[in-house]
């Protein structure tokens, strides 16, 4: 297991237990206690857990993506709101990109409204829609998506360097986004450095970046960095964002409201 799965594994383990003890750990996932203060360490100065006397807690704050089948149903009227917003950026033949996530895919289902679209993703479940309402010619577009390595929880994504290299021959208009974290402090994060290199390729291709995700994604931290807020052109979400954290985000990216 290499270290960063390790550190997701032992994060997930925290999180279900509230505080545990380094001895626990060690004998948990079968690794050295100086191994364990190691990790804490750099957990902690990722601003995931907090580090107590001979032991770790998880962050209030910190948010840990359920997985992705567990995630289909939740707020899902919200996530068609925003999704419903989201396609009226979209124009008849433009190349988009979908990132993977649950609002991504309510976005998805809404393509057939488009005429002679091109759809680039790394998520199989956007994929499975879009050549489903194809089959039923409900969706006239291309859809492309690239290989690499299948990172199946939290998000169904590919990673990698293969996939990274595949978006080095693609031009997208604009790229929509669902976010798993976002912060005035540390700006947009990611579950993992695997994600967050491919989101940053991709963000550099891409004309304009559309965040579309649910207000309790606000104000959250993860694993990674990705950059600032800024890198979004604008950020559609739900009416539970406050009036005081719309004030503030809004000195950032442009914040849409639906």
């Amino acid at each position: 297991m290499i270290p960063e799965e390790r550190r997701n594994k032992i994060v997930e383990y925290i999180s279900s237990k509230g505080t545990v003890t380094i001895p626990e750990i060690s004998k948990k996932f079968e690794i050295a206690e100086i191994t364990v203060r190691r990790d804490f360490d750099t957990l902690s100065k990722l601003g995931v857990i907090k580090k107590v006397y001979g032991g770790a807690a998880i962050k209030s704050n910190f948010f840990q993506e359920p997985f992705f089948l567990e995630r289909i149903n939740d707020n899902r009227e919200e996530k068609r709101r925003i999704a419903a917003e989201a396609v009226k950026r979209i124009s008849d033949n433009s190349t988009i990109l979908l990132e993977s996530g649950t609002t991504c895919l309510e976005l998805a289902r809404l393509l057939g409204q488009k005429k002679n679209i091109n759809v680039v993703t790394a998520a199989p479940h956007i994929v499975n829609i879009l050549c489903n309402l194809k089959r039923e010619n409900k969706f006239n577009g291309e859809i492309l998506c690239c290989g690499g390595v299948w990172r199946g929880e939290p998000d169904d994504i590919f990673i990698g360097s293969q996939a990274i290299n595949f978006f080095d021959s693609i031009r997208i208009g604009t790229a929509f986004f669902g976010i798993v974290a976002i912060n005035l402090k540390d700006g947009w994060m990611a579950p993992s450095s695997f994600e967050a290199e491919l989101t940053k390729k991709i963000v550099s291709l891409a004309e304009k970046v559309i965040g579309i995700t649910h207000h309790s994604k606000f104000n959250r931290i993860s694993f990674t960095k990705i950059g600032l807020v800024s890198l979004f052109d604008e950020i559609i979400t739900d009416t539970g964002l406050s009036k005081e954290d719309i004030e503030k985000y809004q000195k950032e990216v442009k914040i849409t409201i639906c």
